[in-house]
């Protein structure tokens, strides 16, 4: 055993020398991963953040309701809350209501109405108009109304087969949401 210790302290020094850079190595390696995985983590945030930076606006509906004109038509009235979950301003540019029909049973057809300024008020509510263009700041959220009125003949005992609000912001993008049941409002005789 005292042999061996002394064989291995007489190495040569260019023994000496490759265990010194095969240690170096490895150390290299250990920082090299470790930077790997620290870069890949920025990378993720600053691809999180790019992403928080595009605009998008994010509608829910709360409310629906229509109800019949005495001249004929509708006024159908849709709730809103409209928020934008990014760091960037945005706002709505146009507001929209898509209303898809039947014509002879299976052809659907869309119709896209502008938003009216004639609506249904009811007094018990508080709930503002929502008009374009609107500003929405980053991380806020607006809501109101909207009232969009579909002249008589249009329907004229077609089936609807959906209804659909959308949004387009400044950016020009598009976002959208379905109002499968609207109920029907009658006015307190």
């Amino acid at each position: 055993m005292i042999a061996e210790a002394r064989a291995t302290l007489r190495m040569s020094a260019k023994d000496w020398t490759d265990i010194v850079v095969a240690v170096m190595a490895v150390a290299a390696f250990v920082v090299a991963v470790g930077s790997f995985r620290v870069s890949s983590r920025a990378l993720r945030l600053s691809e999180q953040q790019e992403q928080r930076k595009q605009p998008r606006l994010f509608p829910r509906l709360l409310d629906s309701h229509f109800e019949n004109l005495t001249e004929g038509g509708r006024v159908y009235s849709f709730l809103l809350s409209v928020g934008n979950p990014t760091d960037s301003d945005n706002a709505i540019a146009q507001i929209e209501m898509h209303l898809r029909y039947l014509i002879d049973g299976d052809v659907s057809m869309t119709v896209k109405l502008p938003p009216s300024s004639v609506g249904i008020r009811d007094p018990a509510n508080d709930q503002p108009r929502l008009t374009t263009p609107a500003r929405i700041a980053a991380h806020d959220t607006t809501s109101g109304w909207c009232d969009f009125v579909v002249k008589p003949g249009i329907l004229s005992g077609r089936a609807i087969d959906g209804y659909q609000i959308v949004l387009t912001d400044s950016h020009q993008a598009e976002t959208s949401v379905d109002a499968l049941v609207v109920s029907e409002k009658r006015r307190a005789v």
